[in-house]
Order: structure tokens, then C-alpha cells, then sequence
């Protein structure tokens, strides 16, 4: 069965009534651009038949702006004519995200079943047309115009691939088959650990759950980033915003309009220039694929009794479930906590402390990344209200090495079974 990835176009084709609406209805809503329903935003009219460029061009028009936003866009209109699909993939092509058609066509008695009486009543001309409209295009459609991963409905099914979010976390994962999660620490652009570590969870069935900081000090920034990417877009993955990925986000948000005041790191400073060689076609791309990297992260994730994020936690985080903390709680995701009395280290970074593991409340676990407190194995420190610390970053792409910890569902616990290097 082939899965619909959170980051693609998806294009459904079919003659009215064929059932495009109904499996439109697999997706979110935000995801769909219907042409009716953009066609009476427009002009209060469902049935205004000559406006039809003009939508046609804001549907190409929003397509464009979701997929650089990082979204997957499902346009929910005819698409018989090649000239529409054509316009749409030309889209897709440029952002650099898999095309999916996905071919709706009941036959007749069943479309004429499922309509409103009203409908049926005008609808057999309408029909008759389109099905041989249909007809004429289908060896285009079906080979995908070349382009396309091609779903027929009429002889095959898919799957929505979902996008997760803190609530219910631990059900979600299990219902999409997996039988635990792997927490990867920080990977700063080592890419064949990394690759080793996607490998290690795909053969064990286990969904993996990156603690950010994938770029930056190691050799493969791109190609880790992609990885990553690949991952959470296919709905094998999570991946949290470590303080490594906000600055490149903000360098390339400063690059745009030609004032980068940020100052970078020899570490940062590996990704930038690697970025500044690509080409710039192939950049878009790049970027647009760190974009929705960046959307469907979070700064903290909540799987059962065990929260993920970055840098370090509070009490509070387990019970906040959006996608984006704020104040105080963003600085402890991304950065950790820091003695703002003590003077600066002597290489510039503020001065780190942990009385945030004292406050993890017990029966609770956080694991994190960002801070290398040993190279040998991850670190794990009981505070004094009984909840554990759990410290992932071993060091990879600073000396060191690259760590992950399987973590089995057994009833409602999630119980770790082993660390592993890669």
C-alpha cells in the first residue's frame, strides 16, 4: 500500500461525483484546496463557470506557498485536462516534493446513489462529458504524465500519513505498527552514524525520536538534514528544534534581506557554507526541505511518563501540549539552564547548571541532548523529587560518538532496554 508522505502534492483526479471529495476527507482539512470551495470564497458562487482560470491560478497560487511552507497540498478538483496537471507539477517539481495522483472514478450507479436528488437532476450531461473526458486522458493519468506516483481507487487503497502532535502521542505511534521508540542524541552532521541509527531502528520496528541539533561542527550537514527529513516525512520519526537548527533558521531568515547580524560559530559556519556552494534552484529546495523539517518539529514532545526535548525541562512542560513553547520554557527547550549570575566560560557560552533535574517531578523522565556530559555513555541522574535526567549527547561530531537508546512499549510503560553507538 502506498503511503501519502506529510510533505508532497497529492492531486485527485476524477469526474465530478466520482468520490474525490469523500477521500479529500482523509486528509486535514488545511491540507485541501478544493476548486469549488476557493471558486465561492472568490465570488459567493458555486456554479460561476467563468471564473474557472482565475481559481485555477489561485489554487496554483496557494499550492505554491503551502509546499514552501512545508505542507503536503491535496487539490481536490477535475484535474482531467493535462494542462491543469501540468501546471500543479511544474509546482511540485520546484520545491522538490513526490507527486501523487490519486485516480477517483465510482461508476455511474453509484455516483447517481451518493448524490442529492438536485444533482442528479442536472448531473447526466455533466457526467457523460466528463467520463469521456476521463477516458481520453486515462493512459496519461495512469502512467502519472511521467511525473506522478499514480493510486487508482478502483483497484487499490493508501495511506494518510499523519501528522502527530503531543496528545495521545504513545497510541499514535503504536497504531502506525511500531513496538517502541529510539532516541537518537545530537548528530551535528555525522552522517554515517546517523545512517546507521535510521538502519538500527528500521530492522527492530522502532519509531525514532531525534533530540535535535542534526547540523552543524561534522562534514554531512545536507545530507544529515535530508536524512532527518526523509524520516519524519514518511512518518517513521519525531525531531525536536535544538538551539543548532533555530540559528540556522534565523541565518537563513537574515540571509533573505541581506542582514545577518547573527554571529556564527566555526561549528554554524560548516552548514552556511555548505549551503552558500549549492546552487540556487537546488538551495530552494534545501530550504524548503529544512522548513518543513522545522514545521513538523517541536520544541518538546510527551510520549507517556517521558518528555524529549532539547536542552532541559520544567515541571509545567508535561502538561503544555503545543507545538511551540514560549518565554522562559523556549530558552530551557533550546539552550538548557544557565547561572545568569556567573560570569561567561572562558570559550563565550554562559555558565550551565541543573537544578532543573531536582524539579522533575517523580515517576517522570526527560531525556535530552545539547549538553555532553560524558563521551563514554549517556549520563542518568535522579533528582531530588524522584524523576530521572537522561543525557544523550555523547559528542558525535565533537570527538565523540554518536548514542541512541531503544525504548520498548510494555503496557502503559515505556521501559529502556539498552544504549547502543553507531
Amino acid at each position: 500500500m502506498k503511503k501519502i508522505p506529510l510533505h508532497s502534492l497529492v492531486v485527485l483526479i476524477g469526474p465530478a461525483g466520482g468520490g474525490k471529495t469523500t477521500l479529500a476527507k482523509r486528509f486535514a482539512d488545511y491540507e485541501v484546496l478544493s476548486y469549488d470551495e476557493i471558486r465561492y470564497e472568490l465570488t459567493g458562487d458555486y456554479q460561476q463557470n467563468d471564473s474557472g482560470n482565475i481559481v485555477s491560478r489561485e489554487i496554483n497560487r496557494r499550492a505554491q506557498l503551502k509546499l514552501e511552507l512545508g505542507q503536503r497540498v491535496v487539490v481536490d478538483s477535475i484535474n482531467l485536462r493535462k494542462k491543469d496537471r501540468i501546471g500543479l507539477t511544474e509546482i511540485a517539481f520546484k520545491t522538490g516534493v513526490p507527486i501523487f495522483y490519486i485516480i477517483c472514478n465510482l461508476d455511474e450507479k453509484t455516483k447517481l446513489k451518493n448524490a442529492s436528488s438536485s444533482w442528479r437532476e442536472r448531473a447526466s450531461d455533466a457526467i457523460l462529458k466528463q467520463e469521456v473526458l476521463f477516458k481520453t486522458n486515462e493512459r496519461d493519468i495512469l502512467r502519472g504524465d511521467g511525473v506522478a506516483n499514480v493510486i487508482d481507487t478502483r483497484n487499490e487503497d493508501f495511506l494518510v500519513i499523519p501528522k502527530l502532535n503531543n496528545h495521545a502521542l504513545k497510541e499514535n505511534i503504536q497504531k502506525l505498527g511500531f513496538r517502541g521508540i529510539m532516541v537518537i542524541g545530537d548528530v551535528h552532521a555525522m552522517i554515517e552514524p546517523l545512517k546507521a541509527a535510521i538502519e538500527w531502528a528500521t530492522h527492530r520496528n522502532l519509531f525514532c525520536v531525534f533530540l535535535g541539533d542534526i547540523l552543524d561542527y561534522g562534514p554531512n550537514p545536507i545530507e544529515c538534514v535530508d536524512h532527518v527529513y526523509s524520516t519524519v516525512v514518511r512518518g517513521r520519526g519525531i525531531c525536536l528544534i535544538g538551539n543548532h537548527e533555530r540559528k540556522i533558521e534565523r541565518w537563513i531568515e537574515q540571509v533573505k534581506y541581506n542582514n545577518v547580524r547573527l554571529r556564527l560559530s566555526e561549528g554554524n559556519r560548516v552548514t552556511t557554507r555548505a549551503i552558500e556552494a549549492m546552487a540556487f534552484d537546488v538551495r530552494k529546495k534545501f530550504e524548503t526541505r529544512y522548513r518543513a523539517l522545522l514545521g513538523l518539529s517541536r520544541h518538546h514532545w510527551i510520549i507517556g511518563n517521558t518528555l524529549f526535548t532539547h536542552g532541559a525541562a520544567e515541571p509545567e512542560m508535561f502538561d503544555i501540549h503545543s507545538a511551540r513553547l514560549f518565554g522562559r520554557f523556549e530558552t530551557m527547550a533550546l539552550f538548557g539552564e544557565v547561572d545568569d549570575s556567573a560570569a561567561p566560560r572562558s570559550d563565550g557560552y554562559p555558565t550551565r547548571i541543573y537544578e532543573w533535574v531536582n524539579r522533575i517531578p517523580d515517576g517522570k523522565r526527560v531525556m535530552v541532548g545539547h549538553d555532553i556530559r560524558s563521551t563514554i555513555k549517556p549520563l542518568v541522574v535522579s533528582g531530588d523529587n524522584g524523576g530521572e535526567a537522561y543525557f544523550m549527547d555523547t559528542g558525535s561530531g565533537k570527538g565523540g560518538r554518536l548514542t541512541s537508546a531503544d525504548i520498548l512499549f510494555e503496557g502503559d510503560d515505556l521501559v529502556i532496554k539498552n544504549f547502543k553507538h553507531h
